[in-house]
């Protein structure tokens, strides 16, 4: 016997794509949910996903959007101006590895706050940012 995982992707990346996504869910599809933790949708997301407790969960974990912490608290890893996140670091001496770490914890904190639980798995992209 074989078991077909459907895995959506992205998902918290806006209201608008969560709709589509959650369809997915809707009419039984869908098997895994792999959140993105700081992107513009994931309270949306994470408020969503409550309502399917057997649907498993993955951490998109990447640096895309604007951080959970209060920018100010991350400086290395955002553009001041905007207070989203930087893209094409080079070098690791140009971030603050305790400003990653903190930032990471803030976005697994947010999913405990909001699912009421961490994710199941984590991806991390770098390369994607």
């Amino acid at each position: 016997m074989y078991k077909l995982i459907v895995r959506t992707d992205d998902v918290g990346y806006s209201d608008v794509c969560n709709i589509g996504t959650f369809e997915v869910y809707d009419h039984g599809w869908g098997s895994h949910l792999e959140l993105m933790l700081e992107s513009p949708g994931t309270v949306d997301a994470l408020e969503r996903a409550k309502h399917y407790p057997w649907v498993s969960t993955g951490w998109h974990a990447h640096f895309w959007g604007a951080p959970v912490l209060p920018p100010e608290e991350v400086p290395s890893l955002v553009i001041p101006e905007t207070g989203r996140f930087r893209h094409g670091i080079q070098r690791l001496e140009d971030i603050s590895y305790d400003e990653i770490l903190a930032e990471m914890r803030a976005q697994i904190d947010r999913c405990l706050r909001i699912l009421g639980k961490a994710p199941d798995v984590g991806d991390f992209h770098p390369e994607a940012d």
